[in-house]
Formats: structure tokens, C-alpha cells, sequence
């Protein structure tokens, strides 16, 4: 008997190896997407999606130590069954049991395994069978750790992301136009640009360039993804001096525009940057000894999870590419936030199973050419572009593979994903038609104290399938005064630009657009814009709202603003601030919006701020330069005070360098005060 029952073993093993090499020799492959995973529990995004992706690098992680974990599988079709193979995390993360059960519809369900595991990859093995649904329950684990599976294989399926459409380069480099399918996701993109630092001033040329390769963006948007999703630019152009106490200081005269300095700054314009969907940020820059971008761009959340990115712009050519490259990188980030805050998968390492994340393309460039074989043609070759790898032999070549690989992230994604993000950002519009006629800016803020009035460049696009249109005529009126907007053009890289094609249908012609300057002022509140030609009559109104800042400086002097201390000099100007010494300013104050204080010597200070001249902030500490050092007064401090108090004196001993001199000279010092107006 023992004999004949090893025979019957023996024959059923090898009955089930012949089934399950006739199940590999047959592979069935299934998209990810069209399974889908349920299971018990999971530990923050280690969803059981993962468990079942193709993957061994991403897993699955339960949440409870308890027995009674499970993981339910629904294919697309009848499957046959015979064995399951589970590659756990790790040994300590093994249940010590598990359960397979098979079903045809996911509630008659047939136990066809059940019994103890042994190993950190192990394969599970039954009697032949068919379904289209699977569950495994799981006992207590094996060390009392939460559970977590890399992977779940069943022979004879292929787990496969399915071939994607060549996506092209973008933005008049190659990118075909695609018709919409239905409603599309309409975002309110806000993008402040300060166009004065304490580093830097833009001139009209930069402003103008600024604006032009945010044409270029739009443009790529559109022929990108313009099917899925469209957007409205709200431009808040600021000439108020962005002191340094309004620009992060991470690091010692290192600075970065975060997103608490815009929403501070812009409230100060009655401005909310989280009234908007996206916030992107452009500053003026130039490094000095002193001041030294502290990230070229970067980004994150701001207040209300609003999305947000910076960049510091410093000076552009007609032919420069930088500012499009970081515009198209911190912009991806903010659709990552976008993705992320509507419970949707943001991928770092592979599996690619959602939107990439921007810092981490070049991890992703083999996968993209497993999906897309030829991505780059003719550009490069597959061969060229896998040396751009991380790691790989080859640096990043710059703005035409970094727009391919944008264009390929946002073009794999489902229509769906982008419809999602309106839960809780943006809304749902129409289908996108053959033409678009659209002014750039949707609302323009102005926040200047360089006098009542101020000129603005004013683009209108103006395209069919993305094809500039060359006939239309188009008017923008402002009170009485009527402007023509003329023909403009973009400049393109062409060493960027792909052989025309069909599939590349967009881009040789695409890129002009028509625009002027026109004149706003206090009284502005609208400005009408008008388009008309063959078979197009489009109007629009642009609100405008202009806000006047006036500034009023007081130069602190020794005569009409001491209030006590050490008056020691040296000159007419120089005030000695000593070991163990002060200075102290009585300085009057008026119902202003804002108030800095402006120190230039040498040597080290300590700053302090009093309302009532006996109890002092010491709101900055450190070493003097030619530059002006700013040191802001929260306006809370001096709110309906008549004065406010500063105090300079030498920082204590430990707080300043052992080879620091013991005198410090202060050659000018004044309290600058905003006040915003609006009509």
C-alpha cells in the first residue's frame, strides 16, 4: 500500500510539472490594470496592488499583527490554476500559514491549498483547476511582524504593462495633435514673478522673455496633453524689492523663495495663492558674494496642500533653454502633488505603475524603452539613450530628451487620472476643440511701487490642431485705448526638432502667437480682448486689479531718532558699536502694510525691535556687509504704535566667530515702510 501511494504521488507530481510547463510554454499576459487586488489591510502606500504587479521591487505590507489577513485576486478571464509561488519581504514577514482558495464569480469559493510555509520564496502547488478569482488568507506571522509579499506568481501569467503610442518630443519638436475624447480637467495655475531682488533687477527684455517661454509651455501643454487637461495662467507680476528678510535663508547667505515668503509677500497685495491649484513662482536673480541661490528650482506643498514650485531666473538670451528645461521639471513636480493628494501612485523606483517622479526619469529610462522601443528616434537610438541611465556613462544631454521623457510621463497616464484630480483640485470642462483661441494670462495682478501705471505684454494664442493661424485679427482694449496685436514668434532650439512626420505633425509652423504691450493703471479693471477671422469671432475679458505701493524711508541720524546708548563715532556717519555697548533708535510709525529695517558696516550685530523701548526681539545677528543687510519688524509688534524702538548692538561673545573684532561700525542705517493701495 505504502508503495502504491508513492506511485500515485509520484504520478500526480509529475502530472502537475508537465501542466505547469504546458501553462509557462502558453504565457498569458495580463496588464495590471486590468486586475484587481483587494486584500484586509496595507501600511501607508504599500497598497496589495503591488503584490501582483510584475515586480519583485515593490510590495505589499499589512497593517495588523493578527491572523485573518487575506488577499483577494480578480483576473480579466478563467485562468488555470495549479500552483502560486509568494516571494516574501523577508523571513520575518512570512505567515507561518496560508490558504488558497479559487472561485468563478468571487463568492463560491474552493479551497484548493492549505498548510504551513517554510521558506522567504516558496511555491504552493495543488490539483489542476479553473477560475477568475483567487484568495489567499494568511496565519499569524512567523515573528510577530506585520506581513508583507513582494510578489505572487502563478505560472503561465505574464503580469505586463501594455505597448504605449510613440509620444515624440513636445512643444513643436515632434508632437502630434491628439483630439479630445470628452470632459477634460481645467486647472488655475497662479504664477507670481518678482521682478526685483535684492540681487537683481529684470528689465523689459527679461520680462519679455519670461513671458515668451511661458508660451512655449502652454504650447506644450496643449499638443502634450491638452486632450486631458487644459489650464488658466494668472499672472501677478511684483516690483516690490524682495528684501532678504523676505527670502528664506537656509543656509548663511544662501536663499530660496519657499512658499510661506509668496504667500506672505502676495497677502500683503490682498492676494491668496491658495484661492489657485497650482502656485508657480519666478524670482530674479543674480549670485553675489554674499547671496547665493540656495536651489535653481524646487518644490512643495504650500498652505492648503496647494501644489507650489521656484525657480530663480537669472539672465536669459533669445536662445536660452534653461528656463524652459526647469519650468517643464518643478511644474512636473506640482502634477506629482496633484496625483498624490487625490490618492494616486507616484512611482520612485520601478515598477512604473502611476506618474513618475521628475528627480528620478533617468531610473526609468530602460523601462520606457521596454514599453516604447524607438522613443528617442530619430534623436538617438535605444542604444544612445540607455547610456543616460542613472549611473550610466552618459550625462543628462539637456532640454530635448528631458522633454520626451515629460511628454512620455504625462502621456501614459489614463485620461481617468487627470479626471480624478478634479475631486479636490480644478474642475471638469468640455472637449477640447480643433481651435483654440486663448489669451494667455486668464487674470493679471499688479503689485508695483514704480509709479501709477505700468506696461504688460499681453499674448494671444491663437491655434488650429496646433498650427498658429495666420489670419486672424486680434484687439486688446484698455478704457478708450484699442492695441493690434501683432505676430509674434518663439525662439527654437533647432538642433531640438525632429524630421517632420506625420505622427509628428506639430511644430515646424506652430509656435508664433499674437501679442503686445499694452499700458495698465490704477483705474484698469478689465482688458477686453477680441479675435476674429475665417469662421472665428472669440472675446474675453482679463479682470486686472493694480496695486500702487508707496514707500516712505526714514535714514535714522543721531539727531532727530536717538533715544539712548552709546553715541560713539568715528566721522560724520559711522556709529562704534563696542564691547558691552548700544545703540538704541526711536523711530515714529504710521498705519504701514509692511516695515524693514536696512544696516550697512562692518562687524558683527545683533538687531532688536521694541514697541515700548524697554523689552527688545532680537530679530537678526550677524556679520555687516557693503550690501544692505534687511531686517524685517513683524507688523504684529508695532500694530497701532506711534513708535518702534531699534537697538543695535554687539552680539554676545558665543555668538559671533572667536576671530570676529570686538567693535563693529555702522555706516548707514533706515527704516523702510509699504504701504499697498488699492482703488
Amino acid at each position: 500500500m505504502r508503495n502504491e501511494g508513492f506511485i500515485i504521488a509520484l504520478i500526480f507530481l509529475v502530472t502537475l510539472v508537465l501542466h505547469s510547463v504546458s501553462l509557462a510554454s502558453e504565457q498569458i499576459c495580463i496588464s495590471p490594470e486590468d486586475i484587481i487586488v483587494t486584500g484586509s489591510s496595507q501600511t501607508a502606500s504599500f497598497y496589495p496592488g503591488l503584490a501582483i504587479d510584475g515586480f519583485l521591487e515593490t510590495r505589499w505590507v499589512g497593517s495588523s499583527l493578527s491572523a485573518g489577513q487575506w488577499i483577494k485576486i480578480e483576473f480579466p478571464m478563467v485562468l488555470d490554476f495549479s500552483q502560486v509561488k509568494i516571494d516574501w519581504s523577508s523571513d520575518n514577514v512570512r505567515a507561518q500559514e496560508i490558504s488558497i482558495s479559487v472561485s468563478d464569480d468571487g463568492t463560491q469559493w474552493t479551497s484548493v491549498f492549505a498548510g504551513p510555509t517554510t521558506s522567504v520564496t516558496e511555491s504552493f502547488g495543488f490539483a489542476p483547476c479553473q477560475g477568475g478569482h483567487l484568495r489567499i488568507e494568511f496565519g499569524p506571522p512567523v515573528r510577530g511582524n506585520i506581513l508583507s509579499i513582494r510578489e505572487i506568481t502563478i505560472p503561465g501569467i505574464r503580469i505586463q504593462e501594455p505597448f504605449l503610442q510613440h509620444v515624440g518630443i513636445g512643444s513643436g519638436n515632434g508632437e502630434a495633435w491628439l483630439p479630445s475624447e470628452g470632459e477634460r480637467l481645467k486647472l488655475d495655475v497662479l504664477i507670481p514673478i518678482y521682478t526685483d531682488t535684492f540681487t537683481w533687477v529684470f528689465d523689459q527684455e527679461q520680462e519679455y522673455l519670461v513671458i515668451e517661454r511661458l508660451v512655449d509651455y502652454r504650447d506644450w501643454v496643449e499638443q502634450v496633453i491638452g486632450h486631458n487637461l487644459t489650464e488658466d495662467f494668472h499672472l501677478a507680476l511684483v516690483d516690490v524689492n524682495l528684501s532678504r528678510s523676505e527670502i528664506s535663508e537656509r543656509e548663511q547667505n544662501r536663499f530660496w523663495l519657499s512658499p510661506t515668503d509668496v504667500w506672505s509677500n502676495l497677502a500683503l497685495g490682498r492676494i491668496n495663492p491658495s484661492d489657485y491649484d497650482l502656485v508657480w513662482s519666478l524670482w530674479a536673480w543674480k549670485n553675489l558674494p554674499n547671496a547665493q541661490q540656495m536651489y535653481g528650482g524646487a518644490a512643495q506643498d504650500g498652505p492648503a496642500n496647494t501644489p507650489f514650485m521656484s525657480f530663480s531666473v537669472s539672465q536669459l538670451t533669445e536662445s536660452t533653454s534653461y528656463f524652459s528645461m526647469v519650468l517643464e521639471h518643478e511644474a512636473q513636480h506640482t502634477f506629482e502633488s496633484l496625483f498624490h493628494h487625490t490618492g494616486q501612485v507616484v512611482d520612485t523606483t520601478l515598477p512604473l505603475r502611476g506618474f513618475p517622479h521628475a528627480d528620478f526619469l533617468d531610473t526609468f529610462i530602460e523601462e520606457m524603452l521596454r514599453r516604447e522601443p524607438g522613443l528617442f528616434e530619430p534623436f538617438m537610438s535605444d542604444a544612445e539613450a540607455i547610456q543616460y541611465r542613472r549611473d550610466g556613462p552618459r550625462e543628462w544631454p539637456g532640454m530635448t530628451m528631458q522633454r520626451t521623457v515629460n511628454a512620455w510621463t504625462h502621456r501614459q497616464q489614463p485620461r481617468e487620472r487627470y479626471l480624478n484630480v478634479a475631486d479636490d483640485y480644478g474642475e471638469l470642462v468640455p472637449a477640447r476643440d480643433e481651435l483654440v483661441v486663448q489669451p494667455l494670462f486668464a487674470s493679471i495682478f499688479i503689485v508695483t511701487d514704480r509709479g501709477p501705471q505700468r506696461e504688460v505684454f499681453l499674448p494671444v494664442r491663437v491655434r488650429e490642431k496646433g498650427f498658429h493661424v495666420e489670419s486672424a485679427q486680434v484687439t486688446a482694449t484698455v478704457g478708450n485705448r484699442v492695441y493690434i496685436l501683432e505676430k509674434d514668434a518663439y525662439w527654437r532650439c533647432p538642433d531640438n526638432r525632429m524630421p517632420r512626420q506625420e505622427r509628428w505633425s506639430i511644430g515646424w509652423d506652430g509656435h508664433a502667437y499674437y501679442g503686445t504691450w499694452v499700458t495698465l493703471d490704477q483705474d484698469t479693471t478689465v482688458v477686453e480682448i477680441k479675435v476674429s477671422g475665417n469662421d472665428i469671432n472669440e472675446e474675453f475679458t482679463v479682470p486686472v486689479r493694480y496695486v500702487f505701493v508707496e514707500e516712505d524711508k526714514v535714514v535714522l541720524n543721531d539727531t532727530d531718532h536717538f533715544y539712548e546708548g552709546d553715541l560713539l563715532s568715528e566721522g560724520e556717519s559711522t556709529r562704534i558699536i563696542s564691547e558691552g555697548s548700544s545703540l538704541t533708535y526711536r523711530v515714529p510709525m504710521s498705519n504701514y502694510d509692511t516695515s524693514y529695517i536696512e544696516v550697512v558696516g562692518s562687524g558683527w550685530l545683533d538687531v532688536g525691535v521694541s514697541a515700548t523701548g524697554k523689552y527688545y526681539l532680537s530679530t537678526w545677528t550677524g556679520e555687516l556687509g557693503r550690501e544692505p543687510v534687511v531686517v524685517g519688524i513683524r507688523p504684529e509688534l508695532v500694530k497701532d504704535q506711534d513708535y518702534v524702538y531699534v537697538r543695535l548692538r554687539l552680539p554676545q561673545s558665543h555668538k559671533r566667530p572667536a576671530s570676529a573684532e570686538t567693535t563693529s561700525r555702522v555706516t548707514d542705517i533706515a527704516v523702510v515702510s509699504r504701504t499697498y493701495i488699492q482703488e
